[in-house]
């Protein structure tokens, strides 16, 4: 579950923040790597955040509900998942 939390995470930031797939995936990863090396719940805690927000947080952007347009595009990346589920 915590590697797809992360899959939909480089969509967004390919998707919002135009980045690469290659340098979304290279973000996530050096982020995790980070995170795994922390203990205690402050990483943990970002499971508590929706992918949306945390793409948001590896790009250190003001934090902000998505528009009607960004709900739009993070509902499809969701579905995407959701599909890959049933």
């Amino acid at each position: 579950m915590q590697t797809q939390y992360w899959q939909i995470v480089e969509d967004c930031l390919v998707e919002f923040y135009a980045l690469s797939p290659t340098e979304a995936s290279n973000k996530v990863n050096y982020y995790v790597s980070l995170g795994q090396k922390q203990t205690g719940e402050k990483f943990n805690k970002i499971y508590d955040t929706e992918p949306f927000y945390a793409a948001q947080i590896l790009m250190g952007a003001k934090h902000h509900k998505p528009t009607n347009k960004e709900n739009k595009k993070y509902t499809a990346i969701l579905d995407k998942y959701i599909t890959k589920l049933a």
